[in-house]
């Protein structure tokens, strides 16, 4: 009796050893299949470029990425190889964990602050992939900025007085008001007003306050650097989006942000005017003063009723 459990157990493992080795088999065609798939998308879109795109000599055109949602950056990269087409060279900017406090954070998550950082490598694994499946000529944020920086901003959100973060302003730009908006969305809600910040959720606040200072001095740098001719990205709010925007506008660069509208293949492209505030899908005042002189059709009228 004990000789065919020995016998039997012995045939499971060599079954549980076939089923993990076939497992991997499966998991290494897979990711061939998928890169092989990528490699043919990646040249078939180089060569098309390469073969219609005309010749311009202007300066760079740079697309700030920030949050790392890949998703965005398939966008972005379909735009940017429209770029090239026209001619306009284009270059990336993407974030490589440089700050950790970020749109895909949230309260629902019920995520440890010690914990913020141990996603960030998968992100980047996803964005890496998607600049190199459309060819995009990208550098990584945290070339942008030294360590005694870092360490110097790092010491500032952290031993500031909490009631002076809100009004901060580092390079002419309000970045203790970008930290605010970004630990709002955080909160979902659950915080509005600065007064109603409780202790517990002060060390989240800083957190923001830190990418916030960091993030706008990427910008600076990165803008000094390239010379763009102008500066896309998406959202144009909070630490991720903001910085590039306010500090581009304030240099006098054109400056596009797109935002995702209500309905599919919807998108709207606002073209950002101030270095204080962004307001996506807004009206320009002069088409506001057309649209003001026109009555409302009784259909709009029982829309808004």
């Amino acid at each position: 009796m004990t000789g065919l459990i020995y016998r039997t157990y012995i045939k499971l493992i060599k079954l549980f050893e076939k089923i993990i080795l076939l497992n991997m088999i499966i998991k290494i065609y897979e990711k061939y299949k998928k890169h092989k798939v990528t490699n043919e998308f990646r040249n078939k879109l180089r060569l098309f470029v390469k073969k219609n795109a005309i010749k311009n000599n202007s300066n760079i055109i740079l697309c700030w990425e920030f949050g790392g949602l890949y998703g965005i950056l398939m966008r972005n990269g379909i735009l940017s190889k429209a770029l090239n087409l026209r001619g306009y060279k284009t270059h990336f900017i993407i974030c490589d964990d440089i700050s950790e406090a970020c749109i895909q954070r949230g309260l629902e998550q019920n995520e440890k602050l010690e914990d913020w950082g141990k996603r960030c490598k998968q992100c980047l694994t996803y964005m890496k992939e998607t600049a190199y499946k459309y060819n995009l000529d990208y550098s990584l944020a945290s070339s942008y900025i030294d360590s005694k920086t870092k360490k110097d901003l790092k010491s500032l959100s952290e031993n500031i007085e909490i009631k002076n973060i809100l009004n901060y302003e580092y390079l002419n730009i309000n970045v203790g008001d970008l930290a605010w908006t970004s630990f709002s969305r955080y909160m979902k809600g659950f915080i509005v007003e600065n007064k109603d910040l409780k202790p517990e959720h002060e060390r989240i606040y800083r957190k923001y306050f830190y990418a916030s200072l960091v993030n706008t001095h990427i910008a600076e740098i990165v803008v000094n650097k390239h010379n763009p001719h102008s500066v896309y990205t998406s959202h144009g709010v909070y630490v991720d989006y903001a910085p590039i925007v306010f500090i581009s506008v304030k240099k006098g660069i054109k400056t596009i942000v797109w935002d995702s509208g209500f309905s599919a293949f919807l998108h709207y492209f606002t073209v950002a005017k101030s270095s204080k505030e962004y307001r996506m899908r807004s009206l320009s005042e002069k088409a506001w003063n057309i649209r003001k002189q026109k009555k409302l059709s009784i259909e709009q009228n029982e829309k808004l009723n």
